[in-house]
């Protein structure tokens, strides 16, 4: 059965029932080998609404979407479902209205819930109207709107002016407003005997016009990885959909893999290649399943580079570990004085070898550290394991050698306290500590934390703020940076692809670096021809309180 894609839920408010006329989606989607409209739920729209405009029952809308039950439960405003596409020719069977539902009526209005980001000059876009239509039709004075503020939309023609949301095989592009496609990467097939990403082609190259690749990930999973793995699926789509505007057709068949559940072997042939799925046991099994004779991609896992020595059909998209150790190690190298003192601060009981992992990339860039144990402290004051290392006159590189949580929060803590003493102090942490609610942001920015990582979202480039609109438009929310990792590496390999054709492997390692909107590629080749990505983005929390991108 095929999985209900819900990519966000918004609340319906109405003050009588309208049913919100049903426009058949042109976007379609195979998933599991079937192929579907991808529908999005409008306000007020019904099952049988819906059914009876794509010509399908509400039974056959309730067999392909898990959570929708036959009396309209589980249907959410905003959601994304999925429509069997009949065969040609085959009869509709048409279903009575339910008691009571009234037909062929067209709304007036919609209402539309103010966003904390949004102004009158972004709904009217959003609807394809006026700002001075919804003021008039609101009685507004003043063009002021109020976060969660509820505006009434006057309909045109009772039809909603919205773009769907983008799935397989489109060709528009990925905003109401129609912005510029987002990428810096789409490219299309280039020509024979031309110089492209810093390697030169031979005379029988030739690229390709249509890309076909499989998304493998575990739609129905835990909640926490549901939506991790639907937001990676939206930016997939939104990639394929400025790929499609710059000329590169892209097939993309969708497979949920929840419970164990694979696609056969024969479903798999003739893919570029596989993105997907996430845990190691997972993407050893599609190898298998392939005969390792089809490319399969780890978009999210950073410590699947343990495959690489496996499999030569394997690539690692997500920065191992090791390199953004190494890099953390290049990076005091690049800016160390003869006068600076690097500190290796480790737990006391290390439950992993972190510590020793970044001592050896410090030994390896030639870095000189002295390795200090630190042991949790409670109140305000700072531990002599500390303060016996360091000095006024002198800068202090402190490495914090651990994940956990609790550990960092209590060293960025001593950090703070430290450079309030007037002691010059400069943190590098890993990539985790931006995802920790307990750690003091007003401390993170003291110790001018710098943070080596395989992705960072700089907001204020053109690109990144490109993406965050048009993924509002068409989601109704914020995307989550596995939206961005799932743009991103779409984006990329089926560029790539496109560029090179079915000999893309093969030039990967020696293409220039490719920054793209929160991750960057350069991948670099094994001995056995797996390839993984050795791409960091630095990032710094500044002593005035802002974080910014840094070389």
């Amino acid at each position: 059965m095929a999985a209900m894609l819900l990519l966000f839920s918004g609340v319906a408010s109405a003050q009588e029932y309208v049913p919100t006329p049903v426009t058949v989606s042109t976007e379609k989607v195979r998933m599991n080998g079937n192929l579907y409209y991808s529908h999005v739920v409008l306000e007020r729209q019904t099952l049988y609404s819906i059914a009876k405009a794509y010509g399908v029952t509400i039974t056959e809308i309730v067999g392909a979407n898990n959570g929708i039950s036959s009396d309209g439960s589980g249907l959410q405003k905003n959601s994304i479902i999925l429509i069997p596409v009949r065969d040609q020719g085959a009869p509709a069977v048409v279903e009575q209205a339910p008691a009571g539902e009234p037909e062929g009526q067209l709304p007036e209005y919609v209402e539309h819930v103010v966003k904390w980001y949004e102004d009158l000059d972004d709904i009217a876009a959003l609807y394809g109207v006026s700002v001075k239509e919804i003021m008039e039709y609101n009685g507004m004075n003043s063009r002021k709107v109020e976060k969660r503020q509820v505006l009434k939309i006057p309909m045109k023609g009772g039809v909603k002016q919205e773009d769907a949301p983008v799935t397989e095989q489109v060709a528009d592009v990925p905003s109401p407003q129609d912005p510029e496609p987002v990428g810096e990467v789409a490219v299309e097939a280039a020509p024979q005997d031309s110089t492209s990403a810093g390697n030169v082609l031979p005379a029988d190259y030739t690229g390709k016009s249509t890309v076909t690749f499989s998304l493998m990930l575990p739609f129905n999973a835990a909640s926490r990885s549901k939506g991790m793995n639907m937001d990676f699926y939206a930016g997939a789509l939104m990639a394929v959909k400025d790929l499609e505007a710059s000329g590169i057709s892209t097939v993309m068949n969708v497979f949920d893999i929840a419970g164990d559940v694979f696609p056969e072997p024969y479903q798999l042939k003739g893919q570029d290649f596989i993105l997907g799925p996430v845990k190691n046991e997972d993407l050893e099994k599609v190898i298998s399943l392939t005969g390792g004779e089809v490319t399969v991609i780890s978009p999210l896992e950073p410590k699947a580079d343990s495959l690489l020595d496996l499999h030569p059909n394997f690539i690692q998209a997500r920065t191992p570990q090791m390199d953004q150790y190494a890099d953390i190690a290049a990076w005091i190298a690049s800016e160390l004085s003869s006068t600076d003192k690097v500190i290796l601060l480790t737990e006391k009981a290390p439950r992993h070898n972190i510590a020793g992992e970044l001592a050896a990339a410090l030994d390896e860039a030639g870095v000189a550290y002295t390795k200090v144990a630190h042991s949790m402290i409670e109140g305000r004051s700072v531990p002599a394991t500390v303060t016996q290392y360091i000095t006024k006159s002198s800068m202090s590189r402190i490495i914090i050698a651990s994940e956990r949580e609790a550990f960092v929060a209590d060293v960025i803590r001593t950090l703070g306290i430290l450079t309030g003493k007037g002691y010059p102090v400069t943190a590098y942490a890993l990539s985790k500590v931006r995802s920790f609610d307990t750690v003091d942001l007003e401390s993170l920015h003291k110790a001018d934390t710098h943070v080596s990582s395989s992705s960072y979202i700089d907001y204020s480039s053109k690109d990144v703020s490109k993406f965050v609109k048009a993924f509002r438009a068409l989601y109704k929310g914020e995307p989550s940076r596995f939206a961005f990792q799932g743009y991103d590496s779409a984006m990329y390999f089926i560029s790539m692809v496109a560029r090179y054709g079915d000999r893309w492997k093969e030039y990967l390692p020696t293409a220039e670096k490719v920054k793209l909107l929160q991750s960057d590629f350069l991948l670099e080749q094994c001995e056995n021809g797996s390839l993984v990505n050795s791409a960091v983005r630095r990032s710094i929390y500044k002593s005035d309180l802002t974080t910014v991108a840094a070389e």
